[in-house]
């Protein structure tokens, strides 16, 4: 199920902001993922798909392409977790 990916994704995001990465996160870091778990946590609160898609904040897609971007060079394994939410919620319509 597309929605348990993004779950797992959100558990590895949460677990890269408890401090739990390789590399530490600065505090610029720590926010900007801080508000995209939360709006991704909104998204999935939806029990179907089409109320996840409705719900998800719009600009959830450019926060994600603004922490992948950022955080590519310094965190390549969050940088993946975040590509395979993003690839996801596209799957999703979101």
């Amino acid at each position: 199920m597309p929605k348990r990916a993004i779950h797992e994704g959100v558990e590895t995001l949460s677990a890269a902001l408890a401090g739990q990465s390789q590399s530490p996160l600065t505090a610029t870091e720590r926010e900007e993922l801080t508000q995209l778990r939360d709006a991704l946590d909104a998204a999935l609160a939806s029990t179907d798909t089409a109320e996840a898609a409705s719900s998800a904040p719009e600009a959830l897609p450019s926060l994600l392409d603004e922490a992948m971007a950022r955080l590519e060079g310094s965190h390549p394994d969050l940088t993946a977790a975040l590509a395979h939410i993003a690839e996801t919620l596209s799957e999703l319509g979101i």
